[in-house]
């Protein structure tokens, strides 16, 4: 973390030292934009770890929501994003995985919320055009990423007609972060834009919760790569 930080403050010097040039929207450039698209959990987050935890089971959830950027230069803007996330748990994986862990278990059926990640971030937008109609776009970002993480009931019958019920309780937390995104801006009307990214955000949380009253506590690596549209307005 802390060399992500080191980075984003280099990025910062550097944006606001060398601003770039080029044949842009203009100085003095207002950028509104309607935000939309698919989350995918990364790495530990979302892959069966061949334990029982929720993150484990997460599949791929819709995100949507704003950003506003002021280029205070042609090529370079300053502004804040604001994104919300909902990520399933994959119930058929969770109900097998239960089922596997114990012998004496014969079905388990649950009932558990979706992951749920607001973003709120501010940072700086890179525009560099390709040509009248297309540009290339970087964005560089920090802020916080707020996640909770989902409460649910697991009932699992054994084989003696018993019922066992798992109760968790949810939690959330929130983190500092870094947040960088990659794509193309299309420009197909005056003042109008379409925009494609792939956009990474990610930090590790202490969950504090509860299970069946027994207190837990656990970390998780919270990691999303982000297939995002948008539909940006430009106002000078």
């Amino acid at each position: 973390m802390k060399r992500g930080i080191f980075i984003f403050l280099l990025s910062l010097s550097f944006c606001l030292s060398f601003p770039l040039t080029g044949n842009g929207q203009g100085k003095e450039t207002g950028m509104l934009k309607l935000r939309t698209g698919y989350g995918i959990p990364i790495k530990s987050f979302g892959k069966f770890t061949g334990d029982l935890d929720y993150s484990s089971f997460v599949t791929g959830g819709a995100h949507y929501g704003l950003e506003g950027f002021y280029f205070y230069s042609e090529n370079v803007g300053f502004g804040g994003l604001l994104s919300y996330n909902r990520n399933k748990i994959d119930a058929q994986r969770f109900t097998g995985a239960y089922i596997n862990s114990n012998f004496i278990y014969d079905t388990a059926f649950v009932n558990i919320n979706p992951f749920r990640t607001v973003i709120g971030l501010v940072g700086f937008c890179f525009d560099l055009p390709l040509n009248e109609y297309a540009a290339f776009t970087f964005k560089m970002m920090t802020g916080a990423l707020t996640v909770t993480k989902p409460a649910g009931i697991v009932r699992v019958q054994t084989e003696d007609g018993d019922e066992l019920i798992f109760r968790e309780t949810k939690d959330t937390r929130a983190k500092f972060t870094i947040f960088t995104a990659a794509g193309m801006r299309f420009s197909p009307l005056p003042d109008w834009s379409v925009t494609m990214e792939v956009e990474y955000i990610g930090a590790q949380f202490d969950f504090s919760y509860k299970m069946n009253e027994a207190p837990v506590n656990r970390t998780n690596h919270v990691q999303l790569l982000m297939l995002n549209f948008g539909i940006a307005y430009f106002i000078e």
